[in-house]
């Protein structure tokens, strides 16, 4: 039977935790931090596919190459062609604007939407611009850089209320970073305008002075 964790017994008073140092790809068969797996809604066990990251992005990678005219018919098959989108917009709006009832609750349920998924919409910009780059792309749970960062900007270590909260690529798309779990960081909004495509090293004084000196 093949080990897939490597794992340590913690003990909070007297009842154990099960901590899992490790876990090993099923594709490259290296033992690797669970950070370097991809997260998965469908993963009972921690949450992360069977394959890490490299071997997942270099499986993608191929199966886009060697299935792009089979994938570009699926997109058509779909309705997801640009032109039939431009149609799908134009008929929403439409709608829209010939419809005052239908607006209003179409604006109520995006409202709720919105509420009950914060991050969704920064996730869907951030990723859109990564890939304007060529970059590595995984899907990112906001959530859990909250927990891993608190409201601190990575940037100036100032506290960051929620309403004036962003998330940064610490290596930009631009420069070749990843839209990963490890290079998003949390930040002020003034700050990471500042920072903008510079790399942390390349930040000077006038970068790191926080929000309340302008």
């Amino acid at each position: 039977m093949q080990v897939l964790y490597h794992v340590d017994t913690r003990f909070i008073g007297s009842q154990p935790l099960l901590i899992i140092l490790d876990k090993r790809c099923t594709s490259c068969l290296q033992f690797k931090d669970l950070d370097l797996f991809p997260e998965s809604n469908q993963a009972k066990k921690d949450g992360t596919t069977p394959s890490c990251k490299e071997c997942t992005a270099t499986y993608l990678a191929e199966y886009r190459l060697k299935n792009h005219d089979t994938l570009k018919a699926y997109d058509r098959f779909r309705g997801m062609s640009p032109e039939r989108k431009r149609e799908k917009r134009r008929s929403e709006t439409i709608k829209l604007r010939s419809n005052p009832e239908y607006a209003r609750k179409n604006a109520e349920k995006l409202a709720r939407w919105h509420e009950k998924h914060p991050y969704v919409k920064r996730e869907q910009s951030m990723r859109k611009h990564a890939r304007l780059y060529g970059v590595l792309v995984e899907t990112v749970n906001y959530e859990r850089i909250l927990e891993r960062d608190g409201l601190v900007c990575h940037i100036c270590h100032g506290i960051v209320t929620l309403n004036d909260m962003q998330f940064d690529h610490v290596i930009p798309p631009s420069r070749g970073g990843s839209h990963t779990f490890d290079n998003i960081k949390v930040a002020h909004s003034v700050c990471n305008v500042r920072k903008g495509d510079l790399l942390m090293e390349e930040l000077e004084p006038f970068h790191r002075r926080g929000p309340l000196l302008h």
